[in-house]
């Protein structure tokens, strides 16, 4: 992904990568690759992810990125939110 701006995200990983616009390009095996522009990104508190709203294999192409961000909780050794980015081609 480009960075060109901060995002409101968690610090670090994908997160200040992860605004409305942003560039995501993919390589596939034996697909070649791609281009999108992210969608949407969001934190929320980690909770059981709703898989089947994030993928499906109908539909319009996207990429959904699923990871953790939000503080870390040492005691708990986990960070506290799940951050998810959605990107469409470009």
């Amino acid at each position: 992904m480009s960075n060109t701006r901060a995002s409101p995200l968690a610090s670090g990983g994908v997160a200040p990568y992860a605004f409305s616009g942003a560039l995501a390009s993919t390589t596939r095996s034996g697909a070649g690759s791609g281009v999108g522009s992210v969608a949407s990104s969001t934190a929320k508190v980690q909770t059981k992810i709703p898989l089947d709203r994030y993928f499906a294999r109908d539909g319009r192409p996207r990429l959904t990125l699923i990871t953790c961000g939000g503080p870390f909780d040492a005691e708990a050794r986990r960070y506290r939110d799940n951050i998810v980015v959605t990107a469409v081609p470009a």
